[in-house]
């Protein structure tokens, strides 16, 4: 289900690739300077949807440097751009920001502070730093102005930590939310003067104009201000507070001392991101809120306050230290609240993600548009996979000590991959040269194939008669279940059985523990054994016979199997149609179906792009033949009967849209408010351009 949420916002943030993605990219080699405070004075006509900043900016020379190029939103006109003696300096605009040409060179090393004036209008998407997503707007109720929104003179996009003073002067019935410490101060014309001072160097920058008064709960030593307004069911909010509060308990029982014990909520509209963390802020869209609770996404913005706001990569190539360490902690927050099997389940989805773009490595990332699906994927999925792991690999003791121990070393800081694995190679004691050669650094997965043979041997041992170590060892489920890694219970019966196999992938360079499950028609069997290279030898005595051998049986490994080989080729379909590539989308599509031609969710996404494309006949009969496959996932039947009913609407045939709708609703799946949708459409025909 997350790719049918989630297309829409995937689709309009592709439309920034061409306007973001010289700029970013070019961004992946490190500044010539670096920021490290900014003092920034805003004025507000809300009417006119109008920004006036003067912002000063310290900052230091990492290399002798003439010029420098700052990014800043294409709305935004530059006054002036002045040094420390009030010179004016020559500015250059560009599509994507200023070039200031500084008065003489700046040796490495030297620091100095430049004054930038500028005004311009933020009142829609257009021109925005991301096409088709408000990062920064102004209107008759307020504000919000994003850090992605580039309002603001930037260097080093996400890498470049630096703290922020940030006023403004507001009429009475406006306040104003920011990170760090506020002061309010009344003025001689009746204004209010709003200040908030960030002293922790992170990534600060977004603000929030609003005449809303907050929602304050506490729950769990969190002070919570929720900013939602009554478009929002109080009951709603309330259930989001104490969900945040559990929340950040969780986190702060994990990984220790949190980076605040206040957090401002606030609502966007739903042009804007869907989500976003910012130090002590975290915005979801009123889509993303929803009508019911999402903790899933409530967990993954509040675990970047301290992966991502307190613990910041040091570049984009180190970006999964953040949003791999996010989808984790939002995996462990499911495990606590659905159990092993909605772990997995979650794992699973990650996986797919993973697998999608295996040719790029996560050592490599700072080259992707960071709002691409190529990024999102490794640096997300790919990125959780790798803490997965080594939760395997470690343990989970070792591993949570490991990062509870890197948040308390690096907080307020900048860290590397090379960093992470040092603090965990010094916390667990364990060797992970290995691990991050093939996972960081590499591309692939393994593909395993296991051959075996069952032979049987003497008379199970006489109760009375102990077994020896060697059997007692070679009968164990080592750190197998996906809610107790360290326990390993034993066996006391010598075996009658052996399983020898060899276990084959084309990974020369893989070395990983692997998990054995062997069925038996007794007691079922787990062993752990290290494979190394592309082949390993193996052996395994049961006391009941073995029926089947399965590898990897609690998903611990990112591995290609055929049964995700169909999710994934759908997934990179569904990105192809975000981009609007529909060619490629299709043939995504098409091979998925090659692999397992009833694929009742290929057929789906195919009759999608064509719907997309309005050739109602090819997208009639690709919902039709959804309904004649697997029906895996199971929303697939209702949503092809809903999408059926629109097209016969939309082509006058309001009969058969009524049976397509009761049939959806005698489907009972709800799933994205399907059943409610379906009523409507049963008594109203659907009309395009009116209703959803």
């Amino acid at each position: 289900m997350r790719r049918m949420q989630t297309w829409w916002v995937v689709g309009m943030v592709l439309l920034a690739a061409p306007a973001w993605l010289a700029a970013q990219v070019a961004g992946s080699q490190p500044p010539t300077v670096d920021v490290s405070h900014y003092n920034v004075r805003l004025a507000f006509q809300f009417p006119q949807h109008q920004l006036a900043a003067t912002a000063k900016v310290v900052l230091t020379a990492t290399a002798p440097t003439a010029a420098i190029t700052f990014a800043l939103n294409s709305n935004l006109k530059v006054a002036s751009v002045t040094d420390p003696s009030g010179d004016k300096l020559a500015t250059q605009r560009t599509e994507h920001g200023v070039n200031v040409t500084l008065a003489a060179a700046l040796e490495q090393g030297a620091t100095t502070t430049l004054t930038f004036t500028y005004a311009g209008p933020l009142a829609t998407a257009e021109l925005s730093p991301i096409a088709g997503i408000r990062t920064a707007y102004i209107g008759q109720h307020g504000a919000f102005l994003l850090y992605p929104g580039e309002w603001f003179p930037l260097v080093g996009y996400n890498t470049d930590r630096f703290t922020m003073t940030v006023s403004a002067d507001l009429p009475g019935q406006y306040g104003m939310v920011a990170s760090g410490v506020p002061a309010a101060a009344p003025q001689a014309d009746g204004t209010i003067q709003y200040t908030y001072r960030q002293t922790q160097p992170t990534f600060p920058g977004s603000v929030v104009i609003t005449t809303l008064h907050p929602v304050t709960l506490r729950n769990d030593g969190l002070t919570e201000n929720f900013y939602f307004g009554s478009g929002v069911d109080q009951a709603l909010v309330r259930q989001y507070g104490a969900a945040a509060g559990k929340i950040y308990s969780f986190l702060v029982g994990h990984f220790g001392t949190p980076p605040t014990t206040t957090l401002h909520f606030i609502a966007l509209p739903n042009d804007s991101l869907p989500s976003f963390s910012s130090p002590n802020m975290i915005f979801l869209s009123l889509g993303s809120i929803g009508t019911a609770l999402n903790y899933r996404l409530l967990m993954d913005e509040i675990a970047q306050q301290w992966f991502g706001v307190m613990v910041t990569p040091a570049t984009r190539n180190d970006a999964w230290l953040q949003y791999g360490a996010a989808r984790f902690c939002e995996a462990l927050y499911v495990q606590q609240m659905a159990g092993k099997a909605a772990y997995r389940r979650a794992i699973t989805d990650f996986t797919v993600g993973a697998l999608s773009y295996p040719q790029t490595s996560l050592a490599s990332t700072a080259s992707l548009y960071p709002f691409s699906p190529q990024f999102q994927d490794l640096t997300y999925d790919k990125g959780a996979m790798l803490f997965h792991m080594l939760r395997w690999q470690l343990g989970g003791k070792r591993l949570f000590a490991g990062m509870r121990q890197f948040v308390a070393q690096y907080a307020w800081k900048a860290a590397t991959t090379q960093d992470f694995e040092q603090v965990l190679e010094k916390s667990s004691g364990a060797d992970l040269r290995a691990f991050f050669t093939e996972w960081y650094q590499g591309t692939g997965a393994p593909k395993f194939n296991n051959q075996y043979v069952i032979y049987r041997l003497g008379e199970p041992q006489r109760p009375d008669v102990a077994p020896s170590k060697d059997s007692i060892a070679s009968n164990h489920a080592g750190g197998g279940g996906a809610t107790n890694d360290d326990a390993i219970p034993h066996f006391s019966v010598r075996a009658r059985y052996r399983v020898t196999g060899t276990l084959k992938q084309q990974l020369d360079l893989f070395d990983m523990p692997v998990e054995l499950e062997i069925l038996t028609d007794g007691a079922t069997v787990r062993q752990r054994i290290q494979a190394q290279g592309p082949t390993t030898d193996y052996s395994v005595e049961t006391s009941a016979r073995p029926r089947r051998v399965v590898v990897d049986p609690n998903q611990w490994l990112l591995k290609e199997t055929p049964g995700l080989q169909v999710r994934v080729l759908i997934s990179r379909g569904d990105n192809d149609v975000a981009a609007d590539d529909f060619t490629a989308a299709l043939t995504e599509y098409r091979a998925a179906l090659k692999v397992n031609p009833i694929s009742s969710l290929a057929h789906y996404r195919i009759a999608e792009a064509f719907y997309l494309q309005r050739n109602w006949q090819s997208a009639a009969n690709e919902y039709r033949a959804a309904l004649n496959g697997d029906l895996q996932p199971g929303w697939v039947a209702v949503w092809s009967h809903i999408q059926l009913g629109k097209i016969f609407d939309m082509t006058g045939q309001r009969n058969r849209a009524i049976n397509e709708y009761q049939l959806a609703i005698a489907t009972q799946d709800n799933t994205q408010n399907a059943q409610v949708l379906a009523r409507r459409y049963l008594r109203h025909p659907y009309k395009p351009n009116t209703q959803n």
